[in-house]
């Protein structure tokens, strides 16, 4: 178990516990892993260990009462939660650590724009991380000059849409005009996507142009914050953890981190995985897909999606061996090996 996983395992059972669940630790299933029953009073309600598919760890629900309605309730709790703590710290495993600063104060950078910095740090003994968006300034004296930090905004870890937004108007990225909000946003379209549909009948046409024109505005201004989130979660292709993977018969690799599609050697194809909202098994292939993301598949072969931008995935049609986690060098030697 390295240390960003005992972060994030600290972090989790903490607030497992704080949700009024008992925890009761079982023989681990690895040397270095884990094997919990989490309990509501006395009903079992899943079990944590680490044996996941698709990272390190995995919740696995209670399959004798996993229909009664108040263990999937505390289960999607749970889940969501792990998930939620899983893409946080996945984060401030991929940022870069700060060199050259007098006062760096443990952070790493997660984007930088111009004098801005947005980073991240953690370490202390609950596993918790936090946020900053800071300016970078110059000390100069007899002996040199260094970088120093410089307006520092602090962030629980909780706060990272906040600090998101905080770093993109600082740094310029996008102009503060647009801060909206991105469930905002779609709220607004939707309306207005609604009123012309069923009213546009009884509006002259410089009305439904003005419409029109809002319309397309929000759908730009979404468009603005999926390209920020895109920049400021993604990672290097080949910095990601993968295991190996199976999909529609090809071989592929899958990760839960969100990658750089830039960054996607030629000769290779990326694909999100999405869950469904009741069973949280995978559901669909996007070629890109935000809501419910399950991980990205990466394949030597092109895979038919459809018209619809996405198709449907069966549970054959996805296969996982979360015991095998090939570099991304090694699954592409090994299609170049299997070729010759």
């Amino acid at each position: 178990m390295n240390d960003v996983d005992k972060m994030l395992v600290k972090q989790f059972l903490l607030r497992v516990r704080q949700g009024g669940f008992t925890i009761v630790e079982n023989i681990p299933h690895s040397i270095s892993g884990l094997n919990i029953d989490i309990y509501r009073g006395k009903t079992k309600i899943c079990t944590f260990d680490d044996r996941q598919l698709g990272e390190r760890w995995k919740l696995r629900v209670h399959t004798e009462d996993s229909t009664r309605p108040e263990i999937k309730q505390d289960f999607y709790k749970l889940f969501y939660t792990f998930i939620h703590l899983r893409d946080l710290y996945a984060i401030y495993e991929a940022a870069t650590p700060l060199q050259g600063y007098d006062h760096s104060l443990g952070y790493r950078a997660i984007m930088q724009h111009d004098n801005c910095v947005f980073a991240v740090k953690g370490g202390n003994r609950l596993g918790e991380i936090e946020f900053g968006t800071f300016k970078i300034g110059i000390n100069s004296n007899s002996y040199g000059s260094s970088k120093t930090i410089r307006d520092n905004i602090y962030f629980d870890m909780d706060a990272y849409p906040l600090a998101k937004l905080d770093f993109v108007t600082r740094s310029g990225l996008l102009p503060k005009e647009q801060l909206i909000t991105p469930d905002n946003i779609k709220y607004l379209r939707g309306s207005c996507e609604k009123v012309m549909a069923r009213e546009g009948n009884l509006f002259d046409a410089d009305t439904k142009t003005a419409l029109g024109k809002v319309i397309t505005d929000l759908e730009k201004a979404d468009d603005s914050f999926r390209d920020v989130e895109y920049k400021i979660s993604a990672i290097p292709v080949p910095n990601a953890q993968y295991i190996d993977a199976q999909i529609f018969g090809a071989k592929g690799i899958l990760t839960g981190q969100q990658i750089d599609r830039a960054t996607l050697p030629k000769g290779l194809f990326a694909y999100d995985v999405q869950y469904s909202s009741d069973e949280m098994k995978p559901d669909k292939l996007w070629n890109s897909v935000i809501g419910r993301r399950f991980g990205t598949v990466i394949t030597k072969k092109p895979l038919a999606i459809g018209e619809k931008g996405y198709t449907g995935l069966n549970e054959s049609d996805l296969a996982l061996n979360p015991e095998k986690h090939p570099t991304l060098k090694e699954f592409q030697s090994k299609n170049r090996a299997q070729e010759r």
